[in-house]
């Protein structure tokens, strides 16, 4: 893989201008007790481009912050500064940025800490003290007096490095890893901060994307060792990775608020930075995970959620949601989709990062009868995440991107039975992770996908699934929440563009579907998702987690109508992904999972559209 020479491509770029905090909000000291954030990455910076805004919305909510450096981000020095001064002033760039982005003044306490037999700097935002930053300082991988340091601890037995010592560091003595070592290192920090949420880098870069340049060594190896890490903490956390400098591949999708301080705090980082110019601007306007999670992970009478630990599952009884059970422990990627066989027992299935294999289980008694699906030929480790629809026969059919970057599927040969081959549905080459299967009331299956920036149409036909090359030009940024009209119409929410509001197009009574997507408002940062209420309401209910990070709810205004209600606020939060569904009482269930660690519910105290929901509830 070529990569990234991070410092000399960007020193061809001008210094960005500094700009002020005007607008930009004070937040309050920390109150959030339950939510601990920690975000690993590579370089200074590489948080603020590719993670942010997620990390500045867990700062104003008052979450325990901590964002882990691996790399002293040093390159060769300046013309005018040492290695060792150039990684000062890389921390003190990083020091303005995150008082930007909590919105106090910066000033910061630097001390040493140990930890696993290291000694590692932490330094933390005095006036905000639940934001911390820690520095490990091992060299940069394109620095001329070392081999490529974090690539060769991750795959070379038996390297060892030596830590650079940044000038004025509280830290004196040089520090000397291995591979055991730094996985230890960032296991025990796992173990001692506690995080419920943790951010990385991209394990397994998308090679469609990746252009000439490649991505940075560094990131890849970051995100192997923190995800090595998360997996030994086995703690009850989201892990989210991140794409890094594939972004600007994909649409823009950081709205205001947030674009304004994300830019910021950049601009404050690059005026300690002489080598950072404009070379990665486009990624301000950008942030996409690698596995995105959207609906899907919760069906009736059951709930699913992969955390650090493995895949978790919640049942439905008679006097409420059981404790939730580990399903299985494997390191799975955070989406998850379930469907229920033709006896109603429930399916789900997974993309395994050991080795990209996709993975389905049933319940069968009081356990989880797991199997090996594979994946459709050629993809190998760049395996997607799969999804589930059952079939108007009772079969379910298991989606998942090919290597041509089109769509592939496999059937169950008969209800409940194993699946067969994969069939190749085209549709290349940008089909992403982010897709829905929907079978609507015709008994016929509906799969959307998100051909990067556009929405792609798939439909049953005489044989297998068709592509539906007519299908209209319908922007999203996600994956496609789809409900059906009470006359059986098919209907599509998408996150739009740039702003993040949300639209929908649907079939229209003719035949074909609405040229131009229908603008209604709000805003959403992760994928909609939407139901259809039961008989005789049979009106759709759309939801989508809003720029503050709850919930906002709209209604069709009448059924078969075209006309939506204004956004309802239901508060709450939202880290990882929203679900829904109708449950066995005609009631609506909202799941969201939140950046605790935990999943949190709303219901319905009636059937239909208009009835009311119950306080937010945290699943035990």
């Amino acid at each position: 893989m070529s990569c990234v020479k991070r410092r000399t491509l960007l020193a061809a770029g001008a210094v960005g201008a500094v700009v002020g905090t005007v607008g930009l909000p004070r937040f309050a000291a920390a109150s959030n007790t339950t939510e601990r954030h920690l975000a690993v990455v590579g370089h200074p910076d590489d948080d603020l481009l590719f993670m942010n805004p997620d990390i500045q919305q867990g700062i104003a909510r008052g979450c325990a912050t901590r964002t882990v450096f691996l790399t002293a981000g040093e390159y060769n020095g300046t013309k005018t500064l040492t290695r060792e001064q150039h990684a000062a002033d890389l921390q003190r760039g990083m020091h303005a940025a995150y008082a930007v982005l909590a919105g106090v003044a910066n000033g910061w306490t630097r001390t040493a800490v140990t930890i696993a037999g290291k000694q590692v700097e932490l330094h933390t935002l005095r006036a905000a003290p639940h934001v911390e930053l820690m520095f490990v300082n091992i060299p940069d991988g394109f620095d001329d007096r070392y081999d490529h340091p974090m690539t060769n601890l991750w795959s070379r037995p038996g390297f060892v490095t030596d830590t650079l010592v940044p000038t004025g560091a509280p830290i004196t003595a040089v520090q000397r890893y291995d591979h055991n070592s730094l996985t230890a290192m960032l296991t025990e920090l796992m173990r001692q901060f506690a995080p419920t949420v943790i951010r990385l880098q991209d394990t397994v870069p998308d090679p469609r994307y990746l252009g000439d340049l490649g991505e940075h060594e560094d990131h890849v190896a970051t995100a192997n060792f923190a995800m090595k890490a998360a997996r030994a903490y086995r703690g009850r956390a989201y892990v989210s990775a991140y794409r890094c400098y594939s972004t600007d591949h994909f649409p823009e999708c950081v709205p205001e608020p947030h674009l304004s301080r994300k830019t910021t705090a950049f601009q404050r980082f690059q005026a300690f930075d002489p080598l950072t110019g404009s070379t990665f601007d486009p990624h301000l306007r950008r942030v996409y995970r690698r596995w995105p999670v959207d609906g899907g992970w919760s069906i009736p009478g059951y709930v699913f959620a992969v955390t650090a630990e493995g895949l978790r599952v919640w049942q439905r009884e008679s006097s409420g949601w059981s404790a939730s059970v580990l399903a299985g422990s494997g390191s799975y990627a955070p989406r998850v989709t379930a469907a229920l066989n033709a006896n109603g027992r429930p399916q789900i299935a997974v993309l395994d990062l050991d080795g990209g294999q996709l993975r389905t289980a049933f319940r069968t008694g009081s356990v989880w009868a797991w199997s090996t699906v594979g994946r459709p030929p050629g993809t190998g480790e760049f395996s997607s995440t799969p999804t589930l629809a059952r079939g108007a026969d009772g079969r379910l059919h298991l989606f998942a991107r090919n290597a041509s970057g089109g769509l592939s599927a496999t059937v169950q040969s008969s209800p409940g039975g194993p699946f067969g081959a994969w069939n190749d549905l085209g549709g290349g080459p940008d089909v992403q992770d982010s897709m829905s299967a929907f079978l609507g009331p015709d008994g016929q299956i509906d799969v959307f996908a998100d051909g990067r920036g556009k929405t792609l149409r798939w439909r049953t036909a005489a044989v297998g699934f068709a592509l539906d090359t007519a299908f209209p030009r319908v922007e999203c940024v996600g994956a496609s929440a789809v409900a059906s009209n009470a006359d059986g119409r098919v209907q599509i929410f998408n996150r739009e563009h740039t702003d993040g509001a949300l639209g929908t197009a649907c079939e229209l009574p003719g035949g074909g579907w609405s040229p131009q997507i229908t603008h209604l408002g709000g805003t959403g940062w992760t994928a909609p998702v939407a139901v259809t209420t039961p008989m005789p309401d049979s009106r759709m209910v759309v939801f989508a987690r809003d720029h503050s990070g709850g919930v906002i709810m709209a209604r069709q205004s009448e059924k078969d109508g075209v006309r939506f209600t204004s956004w309802t606020y239901l508060g709450g939060s939202v880290e990882s992904g929203l679900s829904a569904h109708i449950d066995a009482t005609g009631r609506i269930r909202l799941l969201a999972q939140r950046g605790d660690g935990g999943v949190w519910e709303r219901a319905q105290t009636d059937p239909g559209a208009d009835s009311p929901f119950t306080p937010w509830q945290r699943l035990p």
